[in-house]
C-alpha cells in the first residue's frame, strides 16, 4: 500500500481544521512515492499539545490515519527553530 496524494491532501485538510499551520506538503522531488510535510508552531510546547490533541481526535482515527500510517515505510521527524521570514519562504500557497 502506498501513501497517495489524496490521503496526504485529506490529512492536510484535517491539520488545518485543527488549527495546525501546514506550511507545505507534497511529493519529494527525488521520488514520486516519497512525501514531505512541513508544519509550523510557536513553540515546542504548543507543537506537543497540538499534535497530541490532533492524533487523539476522532477526525484522525476515523479519517486517513489507517491508510497513511499503514503505508509509511520510513518516517523522519526533524524539528528546527527558524525565523518567521524563513518559514514564510518555505510556504507554498494552495
Amino acid at each position: 500500500m502506498r501513501v497517495t496524494s489524496l490521503s496526504v491532501s485529506s490529512a492536510d485538510t484535517l491539520y488545518r481544521r485543527h488549527g495546525i499551520d501546514v506550511v507545505s506538503f507534497g511529493n519529494s522531488l527525488h521520488d514520486p512515492d516519497c512525501y514531505y510535510l512541513i508544519r509550523a508552531f510557536d513553540s515546542a510546547e504548543k507543537m506537543a499539545a497540538a499534535l497530541s490533541a490532533f492524533y487523539a481526535s476522532d477526525d484522525w482515527h476515523s479519517g486517513p490515519r489507517e491508510n497513511i500510517v499503514g503505508s509509511i515505510g520510513t518516517s523522519i521527524k526533524t524539528v528546527m527553530n527558524l525565523p518567521t521570514k524563513n518559514v514564510e519562504g518555505l510556504r507554498v500557497q494552495s
